[in-house]
């Protein structure tokens, strides 16, 4: 076993970016550590052999040299659930929370955690190696959970993933977004803000079964809209309604370019 030559217990990002930057400018390997339960063999600490060739006169000399150890960076002193947003379904942690705390301190929300590996196994570990377990065929695996990362890199510079802040992909339309679709594309849409939504069940199901399903979610959909004072909730099954009903999200780029025609579009990341 190859031991590190220095342990450290950072307690924030903040810390660790510092520390980072210390073995970076001092050529010292990093290993983050969580809770040592992975099998792939991530925490050891490196060793490192260079192999060389010497010439002396005649003669070729095969000489090695290793160097092993490193900076091993602990981060189960970071273990707080720093938020939990039951509406949107998502919570943000520090790396040392391990999925059974999570799950604990998600009990009374009515929410869980889904990704078992089978060990107690910290966050940040299982971030590291995409882990995924029994519940993976229903649930994707960790890459399929994670919205976004807060990541420090080698030389101590820290970035998100997906950019600062929780990041959601939706289908919705403003008030006056959706005015503009129905000009663009010859729509008559109620002119409200109006959402999205798209349905996907298993085309290995019987088809009987498979309508009744879609049937009760097409139900259970519409009290949602309305107990919550939505309105104009259409549904569609027939491959040409659901193109018409999307023509309004797919065209709103040139919905939007049309009500400024000599302007220019400009992309920008957000």
């Amino acid at each position: 076993t190859i031991h590190p030559d220095v342990v450290i217990f950072p307690h924030s990002t903040q810390e660790v970016s510092e520390c980072a930057k210390v073995c970076h400018d001092n050529d010292l390997p990093i290993i983050p550590f969580g809770t040592s339960t992975g099998l792939e063999g991530g925490v050891s600490a490196v060793q490192v052999i260079n192999s060389f060739i010497l010439r002396l006169g005649r003669c070729l000399l095969y000489m090695t040299c290793g160097w092993q150890g490193g900076v091993c960076f602990d981060l189960m002193k970071m273990d707080e659930v720093v938020q939990v947003n039951a509406e949107d379904f998502d919570c943000t942690v520090q790396p040392g929370v391990t999925r059974v705390a999570l799950n604990t301190y998600l009990r009374d929300t009515g929410l869980w955690f889904p990704i078992d590996p089978g060990a107690d196994a910290s966050l940040c570990g299982m971030a590291a190696t995409s882990a995924s377990g029994t519940n993976a065929v229903h649930y994707g695996t960790m890459k399929d959970n994670v919205l976004n990362l807060e990541v420090v890199l080698a030389d101590g510079r820290i970035l998100h993933t997906a950019g600062e802040g929780r990041h959601t992909s939706q289908e919705s339309l403003s008030l006056a977004l959706i005015k503009a679709c129905n000009a663009y594309s010859k729509l008559d849409y109620e002119e409200l803000p109006t959402l999205f939504l798209e349905f996907h069940g298993s085309k290995t199901e019987a088809k009987e079964n498979r309508q009744r399903s879609l049937t009760r979610l097409y139900k259970l959909v519409g009290e949602i809209v309305s107990m919550n004072g939505g309105s104009a909730f259409k549904w569609c099954q027939d491959e040409t309604d659901r193109k018409k009903l999307w023509t309004a999200r797919h065209n709103a780029f040139y919905a939007v370019q049309a009500l400024q025609p000599n302007s220019k579009v400009i992309s920008v990341a957000t």
